[in-house]
This record gives structure tokens, C-alpha cells and sequence, in this order.
């Protein structure tokens, strides 16, 4: 894959994807590196205990694999790791059959082995009471994409997120396999254009990830805003709130989707299915070093500089309160955003560039 500088893409690993190679941006790094060092610490702890869900499964095509802050190896661990970052679970089942699904005497056990585990292990209480705990099917994934039922079932952010900043916990293999699967869906067409094929239709689809992100924080910006109604205290409180969320979306969010859409569109023709499979192997802050440009380093700083404020509830609090640390964080997601914005327009191909905007 050409396009990312004199040192390629590397080649795609089956081994851990937990051990990450330390930062190569001279000067910055630090707070990167711990980050990735505590992360897999973390991993390695749940991976080794999780080995009774593998038991529990059987042959069942079942991966599990981790997303958010942990998958892109960059959680908040610290002293208390209870109230740290949490982990973001996703469930995977394999196989032709769209029909097809984990019994569900299997499914509880699992569910229930899994609650118990992320308790011992002193990470906080799964979201939401763990009604996010569900299980996507790769084969109606592949039926359903770019469909209605693709958004509604939340295949499409189980797809995007697999794909742009996951680890795999439970059945590695079968996550290597499912990988190759689901970014075989954007490949259907490269043997028609073995010379000059482009992933546009996986452009696209990171493209609309990233617009329906945005268009989510408008939608809970508003709905906050409507519930505190006229009482100044939960307005101040929802502000706050979505001060938060916002600075979240212009670094975590923006970094997710786009560490993938600049490698991608500055790289020559043709890009082929083990390209990105080696990208989908990186975190999105490794997918930014892949690439040999200057602006890189100012945009590492900038986003260590959001690594630092992310988790920490007294600077949390300062950005949103404190006009001058505000002013500064504004000014910072602004810089971060148009360093990758420069990026894109002086390095992507014009035909690239061309489908990414219109």
C-alpha cells in the first residue's frame, strides 16, 4: 500500500493485538504510552480470566471483542481502576446462515460468567445495566448493510466499530476470521478493478459512522435542553453535559473515523483487502503514526492533550467551567480537527478526495 511515506502499512498479525509498539513521535508520547501500557495490562488480565467464556462456549461461533476506550488501547486505568474507563463488549456470531444464533441456555450462561468476571476484576459495572449485552450475526450484517435495519439493530455500529478501533477478548481466531469477513463485504468488486480499485463503499460507510455520530450529539444537546426546561440549574448542568460530549466527538470520535479515512485516501491505487485489514489491526493513534508527515507530531500533542482532560473529573470539570480552560479546549479540538482536515486535502488522491466530499 503506497501513499502513507517510505515505511509501508505493516504486514497484518494474527498474533495479540494487545502488546502495542511504543509511540515513535519524538518529544510527546508519554501519556500515549502509559495509556497503551495500562490498556493491555488490563486486557491481558481479562483475556486470561475469560478463558471459562471460551469454555462455556464450546464450538460455538461466538467472538467477543472490545471496543471504546480500551480498544483503542488508551483507557483510564490509574489507582482505583473501578472508576476508570469501562469496557465496551460486543458480540459477533459467525456463519453463512443469517438465521443462525448462540442457543440461549449458552447465551445466559455466558451473559452471566461475563457480569460476574468484569465484577472480580474491578472494572466498573457494565452500561446501562448491561442491556447493551446483544449478538450480532456476521451473515444478516452482511444482508442488512446499507439498509434501514442496518441502523435500527445496531449492526451498523457494531460493523464500524469492529472495524475501526476493536480487540478481541474471547476467541481470537474467530475474530481474525470475522474481520477478514466483514471487510470482505467493501471487496465484492475488486477483481473488476484489480489496476485501480479504491474502497469507496467503505469510505462511505466510515463517512456516514461519523455523520451519525454528529448528528446523535445534536439530537441529545436539544434533548437535554428540552427536559431541563426553564430551570437554569439543569440547564447549566445539561451545558455542561454537552460541552463534554462535544469535546469527546472532536477528538476520541473524529480520530476513530478519520485514522482510517487519511490512510486510506492518500494511498495509491489499487488499495486491496489485506491493506485494510492491516489498518483495522492498529489503533486509531497508531493508524495517525502509520503516516510520515510533519503534522502528525501536532496532532499527536494536540490529542495527548485530550487524553489528559478525558476521565479526570476535576480538569472535566475545569474545561466546562473555567472560561480560560474552555476557551483553550475550543481552541485545541479546532486545531486537532483542521491538522487532520490538511492532512486529507494536500496528501488524498483528487479521485479520493473528490467521492470523500461529494
Amino acid at each position: 500500500m503506497s501513499g502513507l511515506g517510505s515505511a509501508s502499512i505493516p504486514q497484518r498479525v494474527v498474533a495479540s493485538r494487545i502488546a502495542r509498539p511504543a509511540s515513535r513521535v519524538a518529544g510527546v508520547g508519554d501519556l500515549l504510552r502509559r495509556r497503551r501500557d495500562e490498556s493491555g495490562r488490563r486486557l491481558e488480565q481479562f483475556v486470561g480470566r475469560a478463558r471459562v467464556l471460551e469454555e462455556a462456549l464450546g464450538d460455538e461461533p461466538l467472538c467477543i471483542y472490545v471496543t471504546g476506550s480500551y480498544g483503542r488501547l488508551e483507557a483510564r486505568v490509574g489507582s482505583d481502576p473501578e472508576h476508570g474507563s469501562d469496557l465496551d463488549l460486543f458480540f459477533l456470531y459467525g456463519g453463512e446462515d443469517s438465521a443462525a444464533n448462540l442457543p440461549r441456555a449458552t447465551w445466559f450462561r455466558v451473559a452471566g460468567r461475563l457480569i460476574d468476571l468484569v465484577q472480580e476484576l474491578g472494572f466498573p459495572p457494565l452500561s446501562g445495566d448491561a442491556e447493551y449485552l446483544e449478538i450480532h450475526n456476521s451473515g444478516r450484517m452482511r444482508a442488512q448493510l446499507g439498509s434501514r435495519q442496518d441502523d435500527s439493530v445496531n449492526a451498523f455500529t457494531a460493523r464500524m466499530l469492529l472495524l475501526l478501533e476493536s480487540r478481541p477478548v474471547v476467541k481470537a481466531a474467530l475474530y481474525d476470521q470475522l474481520m477478514e469477513e466483514v471487510v470482505g463485504f467493501y471487496f465484492e468488486d475488486f477483481d473488476g478493478h484489480r489496476a485501480d480499485f479504491r474502497p469507496t463503499y467503505l469510505l462511505n460507510d466510515i463517512l456516514r459512522f461519523w455523520r451519525t455520530l454528529t448528528l446523535n450529539y445534536e439530537h441529545r444537546r436539544h434533548a437535554r435542553l428540552h427536559e431541563a426546561g426553564g430551570d437554569e440549574g439543569k440547564r447549566q448542568e445539561a451545558k455542561e453535559k454537552t460541552a463534554l460530549q462535544n469535546l469527546k466527538l472532536g477528538f476520541s470520535r473524529l480520530s476513530t473515523c478519520f485514522s482510517m479515512v487519511v490512510p486510506l485516501a492518500i494511498s495509491a491505487a489499487p488499495v486491496t483487502r489485506g491493506d485494510v485489514l492491516a489498518l483495522t489491526e492498529m489503533s486509531p493513534t497508531e493508524r495517525w503514526e502509520s503516516i510520515e508527515d510533519a503534522r502528525v507530531d501536532a496532532l499527536l500533542q494536540e490529542y495527548e492533550w485530550f487524553l489528559g482532560v478525558a476521565g479526570d473529573e476535576e480538569a472535566e470539570r475545569a474545561v466546562v467551567t473555567d472560561p480560560d480552560r474552555r476557551e483553550e479546549a475550543r481552541g485545541r479540538e479546532q486545531r486537532f480537527g483542521d491538522l487532520v482536515f490538511d492532512l486529507l486535502l494536500d496528501r488524498a488522491d483528487r479521485k479520493t478526495l473528490r467521492y470523500v466530499v461529494v
